[in-house]
Parts: structure tokens; C-alpha cells; sequence
């Protein structure tokens, strides 16, 4: 029997292949789960460059804007709302994002 999930939140692990498309890849039942699945995909993406990755837990544009102009490492952002608002087309931020979903 597969394991349930003790809460009705599961976390969407999306692509952007445009900056306001996106397809999803992944459902996961834990936020570490869809933050690890992304950052060993963007590790082993591209074999001329291995990016640190670090999770961002995104409120505002600024947020984006900040940890592209400051940071080296990849951000990988968690955004709990309005996920279409925003620009991530940046040179630090992964395509892929984590997205909350409640279910029934």
C-alpha cells in the first residue's frame, strides 16, 4: 500500500520553458524532496558546469532581483502564490520552480 500524505499539501515541480510557460515535471509530498529532485537536475544538466544551488522562498520581485545581482549560486525559488507575476528570467535563478498545491 503507498504511503499517505499526513497533510493536503503536495509541492508542483514546474519547468518554465518561456517565462510564462511551464509544464509540470514533478509532484512531490515534501518541499526537501522537490528542492533536492531540482538541484541534482541542475547539477547534472549541463557536464561543463555544476551550480550550487540555494532555495529561495520568494515574496517579491525584489527577492529574484537581490539574489541574481549578489549571488553566484543558483536559486531555486519556492514561490507560495502568483508564480505568473513574476520575472524569472535571470541569469542565477533555475527554470525550475516549487510550487504549493493543496489537494482534497
Amino acid at each position: 500500500m503507498a504511503a499517505l500524505l499526513t497533510n493536503n499539501t503536495v509541492f508542483l515541480v514546474l519547468y518554465g520553458h518561456t517565462p510564462k510557460n511551464f509544464t509540470i515535471v514533478k509532484l512531490m509530498s515534501s518541499l526537501e524532496k522537490a528542492y533536492e529532485y531540482i538541484a541534482y537536475q541542475e547539477k547534472h544538466m549541463y557536464l561543463d558546469k555544476n551550480p550550487d544551488c540555494k532555495m529561495l522562498e520568494i515574496n517579491s520581485q525584489k527577492e529574484i532581483d537581490d539574489h541574481n545581482a549578489k549571488n553566484l549560486e543558483l536559486g531555486v525559488c519556492y514561490i507560495k502564490k502568483g508564480y505568473m507575476k513574476y520575472d524569472l528570467d535571470k541569469s542565477h535563478i533555475s527554470s525550475y520552480i516549487i510550487v504549493p498545491r493543496e489537494i482534497e
